[in-house]
This record gives structure tokens, C-alpha cells and sequence, in this order.
């Protein structure tokens, strides 16, 4: 790397620290989740995750690929 390159780099990389952090846009914060709520979507995961499971290994295996698909 020459000194042009670092020099560069340098001033692109403070002029970027010196911007307001209002310039970026901000996540939404996410809603927290009660126990019930948390427990639904635990279980929805997890039957998701058996599902694609599933699919991939039958799909894998030639066994009711249409189905897989």
C-alpha cells in the first residue's frame, strides 16, 4: 500500500466516523415477546426446522421428490 492509498483511506475513514449516526438508517427496535408468544414461536421454529429437514432428506434420497420440491 503507498501512502497515497493509506493517506486516502485514512481521511475517507474520518470523514465517515464524523458523520451523526441520524445519517444511517436505525432498525426498528423488536417487540418483546411474552412467554406465551415466545413458546408459539419456539414451536413454530422448530416445526419449521423438521419440515425443511424432512424435504431436504426425502429430496435427497429420490423418495416423493415432487412432494419435496
Amino acid at each position: 500500500m503507498d501512502r497515497f492509498q493509506f493517506c486516502a483511506g485514512l481521511l475517507g475513514g474520518a470523514a465517515l466516523a464524523a458523520l451523526p449516526l441520524a445519517a444511517f438508517p436505525q432498525a426498528a427496535p423488536t417487540p418483546r415477546l411474552d412467554a406465551v408468544q415466545a413458546t408459539n414461536m419456539a414451536w413454530l421454529l422448530l416445526m419449521l426446522s423438521h419440515l425443511i429437514t424432512n424435504a431436504y432428506l426425502q429430496r435427497g434420497q429420490a423418495i416423493a421428490s415432487d412432494n419435496a420440491q
